[in-house]
């Protein structure tokens, strides 16, 4: 009846005692649950972790000329199923609409940032695959060469 006083509507009983045992409510102020958009911040390689920028701007300093950086980064583009939709090709890469998890848009625009992800894929076609699955946390991609391409990311 208290609860009744306060205009409140009562749905389902586990929810309120679930609410009534909380300590601590968190918010997310950075869109990452509430838009589904996530942005990569840094990467680990060379054996080190580097800063690849904050939020959707790609840190100068980056050493995108390291062959285990390129390497990284043809494995982000041909493993990633993420993609841009192309009624929206026109558009800066962070507004872009793409298909696929937050986690692979995210991993997709920040290389998009460095080189055209779609010469990479157009030169090594994709000929296996198993999706990404949380029971076995592991996917595979296999992929024919059909042209080399020297990756010079920007």
């Amino acid at each position: 009846s208290r609860m009744l006083k306060q205009s409140v509507l009562i749905r389902r009983l586990e929810s309120v005692e679930s609410l009534g045992s909380t300590t601590l409510i968190c918010s997310d102020k950075t869109g990452t649950l509430t838009q589904n958009k996530m942005s990569v911040i840094h990467a680990w390689f060379d054996g080190k972790i580097m800063s690849v920028g904050q939020s959707m701007e790609v840190e100068p300093s980056l050493d995108v000329q390291s062959e285990t950086f390129r390497c990284l980064f043809r494995a982000i583009a041909l493993c990633s199923r993420a993609s841009f939709d192309p009624s929206h090709v026109s558009e800066p890469i962070d507004s872009r609409s793409a298909l696929g998890d937050a986690t692979e848009q995210a991993m997709l625009r920040f290389c998009e940032k460095l080189f055209p992800v779609d010469v990479v894929r157009a030169a090594e076609e994709k000929i296996f695959e198993i999706p990404f699955n949380h029971r076995d946390k592991f996917s595979l991609s296999i992929h024919a060469r059909k042209r080399f391409i020297e990756i010079v990311p920007a």
